[in-house]
């Protein structure tokens, strides 16, 4: 996922310490998403949050002075580091550039031809004379480029600004602005984001969870014990309900009529690498991505001479997805098991 940060959604919160906003941060940091924010983006941000911090010192000083004036003690004037605030904002996004948290988007081709004709024909954003649309039409084509070419499905451009990248009614994308790249999803703030693709309130979620377990000393190889320990009577019943629900891969047509019969015991299965665990209610039960690899016997029966007795011994693996409590004193108690994948070795 791409998420595009104008401007405007930077200066609202610049070292990003709103709760959402930490959010996009962790959510970059688990690489489940990308943050990418244009050249021009970050040189305007610069020069605006500057400006803007002269402009409060210097507002803070003057009330300050008015204060003196009609009260009976003395304020003193703030000593306001410009260079020092300047160093830090620059060094805020240095890091996070270096350490691939935000990535710097930078020009691929000269866009001036291309952003002159659209001002002089007045397309998007080009509707008054404001000389910043220049700016912001170049921002666009910027962020188009890279989501043309990127191989990520989907793509949020977050802005409020409503007059040059939204329709009239500010609901979408100007339809001139769709019609050169309709892979681009606007909207106003990140807030939205996650309103949008609930999946990153879950990052945060996964994150707290595993926390918890490192709290508790529980490692996946503690919960791989468990399922190798607890579980098999459960999968072994899953497997029998439920495998003629599944496509077998690896049949040839002929054994189509085929099925399973899972004469397995404890000793001959093997829990493979837990691909994934995901919290649900607050970490009393848990969901898992694992996969489980045993030997079966594959019958093929001939039912004109009612003989049941062919079959051939197989090694299967079933991709599995457990739903497991957590249990002090068995460490972990099988609710619910579903296989997404068989497979004949």
């Amino acid at each position: 996922m791409n998420i595009y940060l104008d401007t405007n959604i930077l200066f609202t919160d610049p070292f990003f310490r709103s709760d959402f906003s930490k959010l996009l941060l962790n959510s970059s940091q688990e690489k489940a998403i990308d943050i990418l924010i244009p050249s021009i983006c970050l040189n305007e941000l610069y020069f605006k949050l500057t400006s803007k911090a002269r402009a409060l010192a210097s507002e803070i000083n003057s009330k300050i002075i008015d204060l003196n004036k009609w009260t009976n003690e003395s304020h003193e004037s703030i000593a306001f580091n410009l260079p020092k605030y300047e160093k830090s904002i620059r060094d805020f996004y240095s890091d996070k550039i270096q350490n691939k948290i935000f990535i710097y988007l930078d020009y691929e081709v000269d866009y001036f031809k291309e952003n002159l004709d659209k001002a002089i024909k007045k397309f998007n954003p080009f509707f008054t004379d404001k000389k910043e649309e220049f700016r912001d039409s170049i921002i666009w084509s910027i962020i188009r480029e890279h989501a043309l070419k990127t191989e990520k499905s989907t793509n949020y451009f977050v802005t409020a600004n409503y007059s040059d990248f939204w329709n009239n009614e500010k609901t979408s994308l100007h339809p001139n602005l769709k019609k050169e790249c309709e892979k681009i999803v606007i909207i106003d703030t990140i807030k939205k984001l996650f309103e949008l693709e609930p999946i990153l309130i879950d990052s945060k979620k996964r994150r707290e969870f595993q926390e918890w377990l490192d709290q508790q000393n529980i490692t996946t190889e503690m919960i791989q014990y468990a399922i190798t320990k607890y579980l098999w009577n459960h999968i072994s019943e899953t497997i029998d309900l439920q495998i003629k629900q599944y496509p077998i891969e690896g049949l040839i047509p002929e054994y189509n009529m085929g099925y399973i019969y899972p004469s397995i015991n404890k000793e001959n299965y093997q829990v493979e690498k837990i691909e994934k665990i995901v919290p649900i209610e607050d970490f009393a039960i848990i969901e898992l991505s694992t996969s489980l690899r045993f030997e079966g016997k594959l019958f093929f029966p001939n039912y004109n001479k009612k003989d049941f007795s062919n079959y051939e011994v197989h090694q299967f693996m079933a991709n599995i997805t457990l739903v497991i409590s957590y249990d002090k004193t068995l460490l972990f108690k099988p609710i619910s098991s579903k296989i997404k994948r068989l497979v004949i070795d």
